[in-house]
């Protein structure tokens, strides 16, 4: 959960409210008064109109610098541009800016303006200062740039400029200190700002950047008219030992920026150039007098104090365990964070907060999401997983592709109810969690991997009741499944102290064995040999005919398919043993059919009509499924465009197994049916699953990306059973995703699978993939998969698989549901 936390950082989607808050927190403080040592001269529009002249002639300006500097100003800063004279009196003005306590500007055009301006001619590099402002993403001046790279050399802001010399002349000059980035100045110590700190991300921070504390806001320095120094109104003590800056504040100047009050202001909503290097120039005085600096937090900082508040949520979620107390921790632990953001704010640091909130909230939910998922899969009692956990697993491994074997064991507790009953409840359950423990203890002494009960291959379980279960999934399960059976009883009626006395449990077992492709029963299976095992008082049955039975089957079935398979002669198949019968699938939408999907059956000329689950397995297994896919997908394309010269737009499905889909001939057979059956490419959608893809990535990328590429569509088949699902989504070339049966037949019963089918459609609308849902059966299953949006559904509700005649008819018959 932390890691998305710090991508969503890294990403930069909550910068926007990192920085409105930073806006809002400066607007809420309580405003300094205007710096005693500054002194702002503002052009305004009346000063303007008085002279009616802009920009200001040279003979003015150097008549008002004159009467600053007569008046003994400290230092005056001269924020208008001087790249070309301004007739009359421009050799006056030089002669003027020669004194040395006059600052002059240029730009570099570090802005969005990218305009580059020069300074007046004959002013020093050590008295000229650049007037650039760093802009954010949304336009604001939230940061101060006080270095930059110029053409040359490093140059230096304009209230940069102001603030060394005016502090020069009392004595203070900047140090550079020892292993530490920034510089020291008076009594604070100031460090760059960097692209990821501070709340920002990815922005530029070149040059020599700080944020801007506005402490002194709506004005950082007392105001007078530029026509009231040039007529001697101004008071001199005003002037007397102060920086005075030059500038326009007139709105037709255009010199005008958003701050962070900007966003809350009803009235001078942008904020004169002039005034926020006064602004900058206050911070940087303030702060070298009185040790006040404006202080953010490095990345790592941040990053660190975003994992504490996650920690915060995660201990808050993991130690309450009541509703109600676990809401009140939420509520006071968020005010906890808010009030110490708020404190540091108001000490002078900047600390982001949302992705403190966000940490909080997201430690908090994962734990109580990974507990919520736990208790859902283990038993409360006893801890170890439930029968749904083992149903799970069984699934699982019956989709993977491996030879090992698999044996379920079920011991079942003959004594539990009687000691329940005599004893108490509270000793029943004293005997399951002890059982437990033991059924553990077998796992971890003969678990094959180190790492016992957490990732060996036998898993305990309680099933039900007085009832337990331990799954083994290994190569040599058969020759290992009696041992451990045998010990496991043994373990398990070895006497126990309850409740004082001594008791003496005693348990029935019994085994099933099977592999991968033989699951199905292998519950039913165990539950039998344990039903066998306590009808005949034996300690453990063993139960394992099926596999044998299952092999033979297989055998014969594979023998079958070579002689019906190598009849077939010619660049295109011919079967005339198999069918292709087609399932409606139905716009939810509409309720009308729009398409349909090929599923090959297998007219046995003994055994009758054989369906795909007796077969299509050895056939995969064979490599026979190549011929046999093609054919199925040759005839489906025949059929679909005969179809469509009457009932046009309707689509064809047709499944690709695994052998198919990385066969090196499978693009051109498809180019090649697409031509001879004249079926548009459009027309046609190829399902596959992604565990037939995973052995051979690349090659089946390639397949799909090339078949996308002439037009047809990609599906992927049952998902949400593969345990690839997610990981391998974006990496699939897919249109539509095809939910498995399962969760729509297990909906009402399984609160599991309906959340599940609520998170697949979710996932699929948000990554603008058709979603087709199938196993619908009945009237409520539709009205919910409307409810989800889904975009295609079938099911028996609408016909079970059937002849291309009856398929037909159905077209006629224009059934809506």
């Amino acid at each position: 959960m932390f890691s998305i936390l710090f991508a969503v950082q890294q990403m930069g989607w909550l910068q926007p409210l990192e920085l409105t808050t930073f806006d809002y927190l400066l607007a809420e403080q309580e405003p300094a008064p205007p710096h005693p040592k500054i002194l702002v001269v503002g052009i305004d529009e009346a000063d303007i109109q008085t002279l009616r002249q802009w920009p200001i002639k040279d003979a003015l300006l150097a008549r008002a610098l004159r009467s600053l500097l007569e008046q003994d100003a400290a230092m005056v800063g001269l924020d208008i541009y001087r790249d070309f004279p301004q007739e009359p009196g421009h050799a006056e003005l030089l002669a003027i800016l020669e004194d040395p306590r006059i600052i002059a500007v240029s730009k570099l055009g570090v802005d969005d303006s990218s305009n580059q301006i020069d300074a007046t001619a004959g002013v020093p590099e050590a008295r000229l200062g650049f007037i650039d402002f760093v802009l954010d993403p949304d336009g604001v001046v939230r940061r101060g740039l006080l270095f930059a790279k110029g053409r040359q050399h490093v140059e230096t802001a304009f209230a940069m400029q102001l603030a060394l010399h005016y502090l020069d002349q009392q004595g203070v000059v900047p140090s550079n200190p020892r292993d530490k980035p920034g510089f020291v100045l008076g009594e604070s110590h100031f460090r760059p700002l960097e692209g990821h700190s501070g709340g920002y991300r990815d922005i530029n921070a070149s040059g020599f950047q700080i944020l801007l504390s506005y402490h002194r806001h709506p004005l950082p320095a007392e105001m007078v008219g530029f026509t009231e120094v040039l007529e001697g109104r101004v008071d001199p003590e005003k002037i007397r030992g102060r920086i005075v800056l030059i500038g326009s504040t007139a709105e037709s100047i255009k010199d005008l920026h958003l701050t962070p009050f900007s966003r809350v202001a009803t009235t001078h909503v942008h904020t004169p150039g002039v005034l926020i290097h006064a602004h900058i120039l206050a911070q940087m005085l303030d702060a070298a007098e009185t040790k006040h600096e404006w202080q953010f937090m490095p990345q790592w900082l941040e990053t660190l104090w975003s994992a504490v508040w996650c920690l915060v949520g995660a201990l808050a979620a993991w130690g309450i365990r009541r509703p109600l107390w676990l809401q009140a921790a939420a509520l006071v632990s968020l005010a906890a964070l808010v009030g110490v953001h708020f404190y540091l704010f108001d000490q002078g640091v900047w600390i982001p907060l949302w992705s403190a909130v966000l940490g909080l909230l997201a430690g908090g939910l994962s734990v109580f999401g990974g507990r919520f998922a736990y208790q859902a899969l283990h038993d409360p009692l006893t801890g170890l997983p439930n029968r749904v956990k083992l149903a799970q697993r069984l699934r699982s491994l019956r989709r993977r592709p491996s030879r090992r074997h698999v044996a379920l064991i079920l011991v079942e507790l003959k004594r539990y109810n009687l000691i329940s009953a005599v004893l108490g409840p509270q000793c029943g359950d004293t005997l399951l969690v002890e059982t437990a423990r033991r059924l553990r203890d077998i796992a971890d002494e003969y678990g094959e991997t180190g790492w016992g009960r957490w990732c060996g291959d036998l898993l305990p379980a309680r099933t039900d009741g007085a009832q337990f279960a331990l799954l083994m999934y290994r190569k040599t399960a058969r020759d290992a499944v009696e041992t451990i059976a045998k010990a496991l009883h043994r373990r398990c009626s070895e006497p126990l102290m309850i409740a004082g006395e001594e008791s003496f449990p005693t348990a029935s077992i019994g085994v099933a064995l099977g592999n991968e492709s033989d699951q199905r029963n292998l519950l039913q299976d165990a539950h039998a040999a344990l039903s066998h095992a306590s009808a005949l008082g034996k300690l453990v049955e063993i139960v394992d005919g099926k596999i044998e039975a299952a092999e033979i089957e297989s055998f014969q079935t594979e023998r079958e398919l070579h002689s019906v398979v190598r009849k077939s002669n010619g660049e295109l198949p011919h079967l005339p043993e198999f069918k292709v019968y087609y399932q409606p699938i139905v716009t939810l939408e509409t309720g009308r059919i729009s398409g349909f999907e090929a599923l090959v059956r297998w007219q046995h000329p003994k055994r009758g009509l054989v369906l795909p689950f007796e077969f299509v397995p050895v056939a995969e297994s064979s490599g026979m499924i190549v011929t046999i896919g093609n054919w199925v997908l040759l005839e489906a394309c025949r059929q679909m465009q005969a179809w469509r010269a009457e009932f046009s737009d309707l689509l064809i499905s047709v499944n690709l197994a695994a052998p198919q889909l990385i066969h090196p001939q499978t693009l051109n057979y498809l180019e090649t049916v697409l031509n001879v059956t004249h079926l548009p490419p459009a027309a046609l959608k190829l399902e596959i699953t992604e565990s037939a893809t995973i052995n051979h990535l690349e090659t089946a990328l390639n397949v799909l990306s090339v078949s996308r590429s002439l037009g047809v569509s990609v599906a992927i088949d049952d998902f949400g059973t593969g345990y690839s699902s997610l990981a391998y989504l974006s990496k699939f070339p897919v249109d539509i995703l095809k939910i498995d049966m399962a969760f729509v037949r297990n909906m009402d019963a399984s609160i599991l699978d309906s959340s599940i089918l609520r998170s697949i459609a979710s996932l699929a609308q948000d990554l603008g993939l058709k979603i087709i849902a199938e196993g619908i059966e009945t009237e409520r299953h539709l009205r919910i998969l409307r409810e989800l949006q889904c975009d295609y559904g079938q099911g028996y509700l609408f016909g079970k698989p059937q002849t291309a005649s009856e398929a037909e008819a159905l077209l006629r018959s224009h059934p809506i549901w």
